[in-house]
């Protein structure tokens, strides 16, 4: 195609990248990818491929995401990984499914939730998510001890704090 005022040669082309900057470019895209997929889990957000059930109770009104509570509970999982006995045991993080339910009705989803804590704000509002992972349970927490590592389990978030307040591996502990 001519276009007026404009002169074209057909011996002459743009020149091509180098490979060593297609490379170079591969390079930063990759390394951005990964540190942004670690900032996001870092500061609570999920990982960007999970996909995983959301319930909401009636009447219960969550101050915080799904998406922020899945963050949260994906966070705790790598933070187990340190405390593995082999580094080859590692399983990747997985939720599931996240409820929100008022506390009165946590122990529905998850049997082992004491009636102590929850007595004493049963209309609080509590994220109770289903997850694969390294759970090990290594700590006491609020609403639960130390038990049997699993790599499957439920974990209990505070809607209003964002705190962990237990951790139930499926076999029990």
């Amino acid at each position: 195609m001519d276009l007026p005022g404009v002169e074209t040669r057909d011996e002459e082309s743009l020149p091509l990248p180098s490979s060593r900057w297609l490379t170079g470019a591969a390079i930063v895209a990759v390394c951005f990818y990964v540190a942004v997929t670690f900032a996001r889990q870092q500061l609570g957000d999920p990982v960007l491929y999970d996909n995983y059930r959301v319930e909401i109770a009636s009447g219960a009104q969550p101050a915080t995401s799904a998406e922020i509570v899945a963050g949260i509970a994906t966070r705790y999982l790598n933070d187990q990984t340190a405390e593995l006995a082999g580094p080859e045991l590692h399983l990747p993080p997985r939720i599931l499914a996240a409820s929100a339910v008022f506390a009165r009705d946590a122990a529905k989803v998850e049997t082992r939730v004491p009636p102590g804590p929850v007595a004493q704000r049963p209309d609080r509002i509590v994220w109770v998510v289903e997850v694969t992972g390294d759970l090990l349970n290594l700590h006491d927490l609020a609403w639960s001890s130390g038990g049997s590592p699993d790599a499957s389990g439920i974990i209990v978030i505070d809607d209003a704090t964002k705190t962990i307040l237990g951790v139930y591996p499926d076999h029990g502990g």
